[in-house]
């Protein structure tokens, strides 16, 4: 779910739970990712994830047991490709985990049943990132020189979150 219309609002206060359909998801299973699993994940189009910034997260992967990175199936057929160099990078196929587009009320169970939020240098989130926020997600963000790679970087530092979540480059 994107929305990008003025006439949007968000309601005074985060959910209280994930919502779906009306209901509070009490279970991450029921989303499509694992129970015990350190969640990341990136909801921006996959065509915003440059080759580094994907090598950079395996590595991540690899460091961290047990976690996972969770993907927006955007545009469909990148989730093959995607899967293909983490395991270039002999990574188990089950550490990516993929997710359709979603309405509002899953996208924002989604992020609330993330546990951080990893952005794109080249070309940052917008909505995606607002509503990680939002949720209450905290978000990684590396700004780069141009506005579309700053944007991230300028949601944290309005939540005064900057310092803690913002990085000079990848490799840091």
């Amino acid at each position: 779910y994107l929305a990008n219309s003025l006439s949007h609002r968000f309601p005074s206060s985060p959910p209280a739970g994930p919502g779906l359909g009306g209901e509070v998801v009490r279970s991450r299973g029921l989303l499509g990712v694992p129970e015990g699993a350190f969640v990341y994940s990136c909801f921006n189009r996959v065509l915003k994830i440059h080759p580094a910034t994907f090598r950079a997260w395996v590595s991540i992967l690899e460091r961290v047991p047990g976690s996972v990175l969770w993907l927006l199936r955007f545009p469909p057929q990148a989730e093959k490709h995607m899967r293909r160099e983490a395991e270039r990078a002999g990574l188990a196929r089950e550490r990516l985990v993929f997710t359709s587009l979603a309405e509002e009320d899953r996208f924002l169970a989604m992020s609330l049943a993330t546990d951080l939020s990893l952005d794109t240098p080249t070309c940052n989130a917008h909505t995606t990132a607002t509503y990680s926020l939002w949720a209450g997600t905290p978000q990684l963000s590396v700004p780069g020189v141009r506005p579309v790679s700053r944007v991230s970087a300028s949601l944290l530092q309005a939540a005064n979150a900057s310092g803690v979540f913002c990085f000079r480059s990848l490799e840091e």
